[in-house]
């Protein structure tokens, strides 16, 4: 098994299988506000997906979709990792996420129909702690 990253690209080489995934922004609205609290997770395409990607990073109009999953445990979400989403390219930003809108997980619910702003403010600050010891 061998591995290549970068802050936002990284492909698992296992044998004959490659797994490849891509850094993206999951922005989730906060009710009431402009603002939106935004993750950044990995999240899992396929290997013709990637090698799209990579061949296109550098175009600042590139603009593409593709299948994915996310690779990234979320706070405040069990089992994010099963949530599908569309990987939207936008040129060289980071690709932005849309979860697939009839899976039926709180993340989906929360992208589309936003969080308060206490919960937004709640994952900042669990974030911001030191990890417990045991």
């Amino acid at each position: 098994m061998s591995a290549q990253a970068t802050d936002d690209l990284c492909v698992i080489e296992r044998g004959t299988r490659s797994d490849c995934f891509v850094r993206a922004i999951l922005p989730l609205p906060i009710i009431g506000e402009t603002i939106s609290l935004e993750y950044g997770p990995w999240v899992q395409i396929g290997v013709g997906s990637y090698l799209d990607y990579v061949e296109h990073y550098d175009d600042p109009h590139h603009a593409q979709d593709y299948a994915g999953q996310l690779a990234t445990a979320l706070p405040g979400y069990a089992n994010p990792l099963s949530v599908p989403v569309q990987v939207i390219t936008r040129g060289e930003m980071r690709p932005l996420l849309v979860p697939d809108s009839t899976f039926g997980h709180p993340l989906v619910r929360d992208f589309y129909d936003g969080i308060t702003r206490t919960e937004a403010e709640l994952r900042i600050r669990s974030m911001l702690l030191p990890a417990a010891s045991t």
